[in-house]
């Protein structure tokens, strides 16, 4: 039985038979191969006017076209950068010009100062003045030391027994302390504001894992896809 013209088979013979050629993307005549070229067109390559090509599958596994978007599908259509098919329906396309794999999800990272673009800020400042009260307490103790001490109180002058007299109390003692008449004083400041450039504008890196389901380059044993070169015209339904 004659087999149909544009027949692919899988064979492990390292040869064509006869009527069968190779699938290595050869050029052929279409004139002395009028049949054939009716049913592939130039989908697999030639120029149309005078040569068309049978299909290339070294190294290739061949898949039922395809154009719809799908987790678990690929899609053999030329698409765009969403996945999107632009020419469905194509014959012919190749995994490494067209498949792209389209997932979806969420990545988080933290961004530094670094990250952003050099810029300033807007600074609005204004000077002015406050009103400040002051108030002195004192110990009502007989001081016990000629000089001052951090956090002592002035206090009731005493005698040293010698020519300097005690003015200090290093801490409040039983008598405790009474409150001198307070005042009040008016501050005026300028504040002075630096307004330099920060951010240097390097690009996030943002680690991504795809985890695939399968791997790869599943395990393969290597053998030959032939084409009818030869046979009955197949006619449509």
């Amino acid at each position: 039985m004659d087999p149909i013209l544009g027949s692919v088979l899988l064979c492990p013979y390292t040869f064509a038979p006869q009527g069968w050629m190779f699938c290595q993307g050869q050029i052929l005549n279409i004139q002395s191969n009028a049949a054939l070229y009716a049913l592939l067109g130039v989908q697999f390559g030639g120029d149309g006017r005078t040569t068309f090509a049978l299909p290339d599958l070294r190294g290739r596994i061949p898949v039922a076209v395809n154009n719809t978007v799908a987790a678990d599908r690929i899609v053999t259509a030329p698409v765009n950068g969403q996945g999107v098919p632009t020419r469905p329906g194509v014959v012919g396309d190749t995994l490494g010009a067209n498949v792209r794999l389209v997932s979806g999800g969420g990545v988080s990272f933290a961004m530094t100062q670094a990250n952003m673009p050099p810029h300033t800020h807007v600074a609005t400042v204004s000077s002015g003045s406050s009103t400040v009260n002051v108030s002195l307490s004192v110990a009502l103790d007989e001081a016990t030391d000629p000089a001052p001490a951090a956090g002592g109180y002035l206090a009731t002058a005493a005698s040293s027994g010698t020519s300097v007299t005690n003015m200090y109390l290093p801490a409040l003692g039983a008598a405790g302390s009474a409150a001198l008449a307070s005042a009040t004083g008016q501050v005026n400041f300028t504040p002075t504001v630096s307004n330099a450039i920060t951010g240097i504008g390097l690009p996030v890196t943002a680690p991504v894992m795809l985890t695939a389901q399968s791997a790869p380059t599943p395990p393969f044993l290597a053998m030959q896809y032939i084409i009818a070169v030869e046979g009955v015209f197949p006619q449509r339904n």
